[in-house]
């Protein structure tokens, strides 16, 4: 299957199997194709195995192939080749390792009739191949910040939730979804000082049981706009009371920094530019240095994550 879409004029051309739809769909904007001075070129496939003994080989994941592009394995189950990187092109191919998938469908199977592993694997294959490659051409281009949190829209105008894992970001921008908001990204926040962007990455959503991934609902993002006023940006965290606060470019600089060092999808994504800046060391210096915007920051002690309507009124208020 082919997904062919634009944000921010950068186009996007995505192929990958129709037997990964299911999944895939979730992360494919209803965003019309245009003409665009940026592309994205990603392909998704099962490949049953590569041989690097072919390229030169680096260490035992990265090597260089005989076509001079790069090779690295992502994990066992996922290989990833760069083909190429600039500042207006990024050109991929994602492998899905389909013989130790195989042998651990058989294995499964003997334990669980679901494949929750495996939806884990074409996640992260999505990520390679539309989320990663849009965050680094974003930044080379625009300067833009990336964090981990959650974002939504209300009047045109934009708020940032940041913070670390199982805090209640999503919860809030669910709630703030049963007004006229709606929601801009989650899991990341990618802003500057003028906007905050959407993303597209699926909200999820904890179920009690007999969630599809891994225990949790995964919501389809609607496409508004590709791009909103920013207004806030507001770390919430769990406490004994119930306060917010303004926080200074220095806190909040150190709070995103302990942040994102806990989330494993940064650490996936500093693996990918790490391979890209091997490829065209020319990256390297241009991605060296990134500052966050000069913002109005707010901290927010929760001391419940239930209390999501009152937090979403006191933020609008400030």
């Amino acid at each position: 299957m082919k997904a062919t879409f634009s944000l921010e004029n950068i186009l996007f051309n995505i192929n990958y199997p129709d037997t990964i739809e299911y999944i895939a769909h979730y992360f494919i904007p209803d965003a019309s194709p245009c003409t665009c001075n940026i592309v994205i070129n990603s392909t998704i496939s099962f490949q049953d195995y590569y041989d690097y003994n072919k390229g030169k080989k680096l260490s035992n994941t990265l090597w260089i192939t005989p076509d001079n592009c790069l090779m690295y394995i992502f994990s066992g189950d996922l290989w990833i080749k760069i083909i190429k990187a600039s500042q207006t092109s990024i050109s991929s191919q994602i492998y899905i390792n389909n013989h130790k998938i195989g042998l651990r469908k058989k294995i499964s199977n003997i334990f669980s009739k679901t494949d929750t592993w495996l939806n884990v694997i074409i996640v992260q294959a999505l990520r390679h191949a539309i989320l990663y490659p849009f965050f680094l051409l974003m930044k080379l281009n625009k300067n833009v910040f990336l964090s981990h949190g959650a974002a939504f829209s209300i009047n045109n105008e934009g708020y940032g939730i940041v913070g670390f894992d199982g805090i209640g970001k999503s919860s809030i921008v669910s709630e703030a979804m049963k007004t006229d908001a709606y929601i801009l990204s989650d899991n990341f926040l990618l802003f500057d000082e003028e906007y905050i962007y959407f993303i597209p990455d699926p909200l999820r959503m904890l179920v009690d049981s007999g969630g599809i991934f891994w225990g949790k609902n995964f919501v389809k993002l609607n496409y508004v706009t590709s791009k909103v006023s920013v207004h806030k940006i507001i770390y919430t965290y769990l406490g004994s009371n119930y306060t917010i606060s303004r926080l200074t470019h220095t806190e909040i600089t150190n709070i995103n920094n302990s942040i994102v060092g806990f989330l494993p999808e940064f650490n996936d994504y500093e693996k990918y530019l790490a391979a890209i800046c091997m490829l065209n060391q020319d990256m390297s210096t241009k991605l060296k240095y990134f500052k966050l915007p000069d913002l109005q920051y707010y901290q927010c002690e929760r001391s419940s994550i239930d209390d999501n309507r009152r937090i979403l009124s006191d933020v609008m208020s400030i």
